[in-house]
């Protein structure tokens, strides 16, 4: 395989963004709790684009708006009761989740080598920018991609589409990075390679793809590229 790609894709939560960093800030509101709180908040944040994409964009809420309806079903399944106010500071520091220790170096190196960088992600503008802005990667990134716009999330192929729309970069230029495998396989599916983020080890679903190229983290994605 030519690794030699023109643009990298990044997904942003759970790739670039730390989606269980938010369990410390949970524990300061349900001590012991936390953990459990932030996985089951991240599960059924993903779960939610699924059901509500299915039915198109009359049933479409932005990804912030699910963020919160998730805290909610997490809070009620941890049998933790929160104030209006507590739940916004929660919220407040999901909008700004801490990235893997080796991503912004490793982001300045492939920037460096003259890669085009860009992310698409389910969330909304908004949500974006200031997650990005506050982890330091934004000024990194040549385009920012929302699925906001089609009122639809991913693995939805209209979604991944996008890339093309506003990179101008054939598909057969473009290696799309996710630690989601679901999401990896949605890229796939359309015509993308791909580079799986395997942090935790797991096993990839049964799915009929292989990801072209598997790696525990971004230092591997650069020892691949460089």
């Amino acid at each position: 395989m030519n690794l030699k790609m023109k643009l990298i894709v990044f997904d942003v939560y759970g790739t670039l963004l730390d989606v269980y960093s938010i369990s410390s800030k949970c524990d300061e509101f349900a001590p012991g709790k936390g953990l459990a709180i932030s996985i089951t908040w991240r599960m059924k944040q993903i779960e939610y684009t699924r059901l509500r994409s299915m039915h198109g964009e009359k049933k479409y809420k932005s990804f912030w708006e699910l963020t919160h309806d998730s805290l909610d079903y997490a809070l009620n399944d941890a049998n933790v009761i929160l104030s209006g106010e507590e739940k916004k500071i929660l919220m407040k520091e999901y909008s700004r989740l801490r990235a893997f220790s080796e991503n912004l170096k490793v982001l300045k190196q492939l920037k460096s080598k003259g890669y085009s960088l860009a992310v698409l992600s389910n969330a909304n503008t908004s949500m974006l920018d200031t997650a990005l802005k506050a982890s330091g990667i934004f000024d990194l990134l040549d385009c920012v991609i929302s699925a906001d716009e089609l009122k639809l999330y991913k693995i939805d192929p209209k979604v991944y589409k996008l890339i093309q729309k506003y990179s101008n970069v054939e598909f057969k230029d473009i290696l799309f990075v996710s630690s989601n495998f679901w999401d990896i396989v949605g890229a796939g599916w359309c015509g993308l390679k791909t580079f799986w983020v395997n942090r935790d080890k797991k096993q990839p679903d049964v799915l009929d793809y292989t990801p072209d190229i598997v790696g525990g983290d971004l230092v591997d994605l650069k020892n691949f590229l460089l």
